[in-house]
């Protein structure tokens, strides 16, 4: 028997489908009463195998116990028309692989996605659950950036009793560790670090861990061959991060991260230190200098930033645009860093901030022409008498030098006792 949109489930009703598989579908569904709006996955009784059963109700006891940001809750669980119903949160948002299929996703973003992911593993497995099918598809990544874990169908927890025949393979065998594929039904939390890092991996380098088409192939790939290093396919990564991929790929478990939480912690301090800076920073970086430049200009004091060879390649860098677009270009064609390094003189205006480079302009010896011209013969008549009014006229005694203020000798309506005299 299979449902349909429109259609009442007990209190609920359906509203869309959001998936269907051979043994089972997924519905939207809204509660009459609180009109919440929630997720049901249905398994058709009629359809569905004594194993699959059994795997669906742990599903419901598993998840129904985790309680966790990271980890997509259940609130309820019926029997309706032979089928078995479990009603869980419905997360408004699309799973890690339809994103992945669009493009590559930002580092930064991938990095925090995986660690939201490590932090729901991590507390599954205090209480004693393993996932062991992590995978983009069960990630469920919300408009606000925050991932739900989902689908707890193959999860196991200590003490479970064996739903599988010897020779099955659950899970996805892109993700699926090397323990899991040679069918070792012991639960260990390592499992889930080696499907956590290859979804890691696919995030990085824009590739799955291997690409085999055929099961076999992914199989003995998963044991045996080694991928390929995300650094030689994503040189941004760097190694540090490149290192953290693979040792959680490590085939031998104890080669592995002993913990989800260990790996998180990894991965959030290289997540820190590699460099990964938002775009927006560094534009505000160069406002800030830009802004700290104008202020300077304001103050005069743009004569005193260090344009040195010592300074910081990336200081000299924002502030070579700066100055190339304020201020004229000398007129020698001389550098600005290189015109106030020789001296040159540096003024700045209070409104609209320039720099204004003035080249030093050298001194020239004054070059004076002396031209000796005889003086002109007087007459002896002449001469005779100038020479007997100096002799009659009396001494006067030489002038002393003027005291008074400075403006003094600048009003050109004081008298000096000197002129009087005249």
């Amino acid at each position: 028997m299979s449902f349909h949109v429109g259609e009442d489930i007990g209190d609920y009703r359906i509203v869309s489908m959001l998936g269907a598989g051979s043994m089972g579908q997924v519905f939207q569904v809204e509660h009459r009463v609180t009109k919440r709006k929630e997720a049901v996955k249905i398994l058709l009784a009629d359809v569905a195998t004594d194993s699959q059963f059994l795997r669906f109700m742990r599903e419901i006891e598993v998840q129904g116990r985790l309680d966790h940001p990271n980890i997509a809750r259940v609130h309820n669980a019926l029997h309706f028309k032979n089928s078995l119903i479990l009603v869980m949160e419905f997360v408004e948002g699309c799973s890690l692989e339809k994103l992945l299929q669009k493009g590559r996703l930002p580092i930064s973003s991938g990095i925090d996605y995986i660690c939201q992911t490590l932090a729901g593993l991590h507390y599954a497995h205090t209480r004693g659950v393993v996932h062991r099918d992590v995978t983009p598809g069960n990630l469920i990544v919300t408009a606000d950036g925050c991932v739900k874990l989902t689908d707890f169908g193959v999860a196991k927890s200590l003490g479970d009793y064996q739903l599988t025949n010897d020779g099955d393979v659950v899970g996805s065998l892109y993700y699926m560790p090397p323990e899991q594929v040679r069918h070792q039904s012991d639960p260990d939390p390592r499992s889930d670090v080696y499907s956590t890092g290859a979804v890691l991996y696919e995030i990085l380098t824009g590739r799955k861990l291997f690409e085999y088409s055929d099961r076999l192939s992914l199989m003995v790939a998963q044991v045996q061959k080694q991928p390929i290093q995300p650094l030689d396919i994503e040189p941004r990564i760097g190694a540090e991060l490149n290192a953290i991929v693979l040792k959680a790929l490590a085939k031998d478990p104890d080669q592995r991260y002993q913990s989800t939480e260990e790996f998180r912690l990894a991965l959030k301090h290289a997540g820190k230190s590699s460099g990964f800076v938002p775009a927006i920073a560094s534009r505000m970086r160069v406002v800030t200098l830009a802004l700290a430049v104008c202020a300077m200009a304001e103050t005069g004091g743009l004569d005193k930033i260090p344009f040195q060879k010592s300074a910081p390649p990336a200081i000299q860098a924002a502030l070579a645009p700066l100055s190339n677009a304020a201020a004229p270009a000398p007129p020698s064609g001389i550098p600005v860093a290189a015109a106030l390094n020789s001296g040159s003189k540096v003024t700045a205006h209070a409104r609209r901030p320039r720099v204004v480079v003035q080249q030093p302009v050298e001194e020239q010896p004054e070059t004076v022409s002396e031209t000796l011209v005889e003086p002109e013969q007087q007459p002896a008549e002449e001469q005779a008498a100038a020479d007997n009014e100096a002799a009659a006229a009396p001494q006067q005694e030489p002038s002393r030098p003027n005291k008074k203020r400075f403006w003094s000798k600048l009003n050109p309506f004081k008298w000096r006792k000197s002129d009087r005299s005249r």
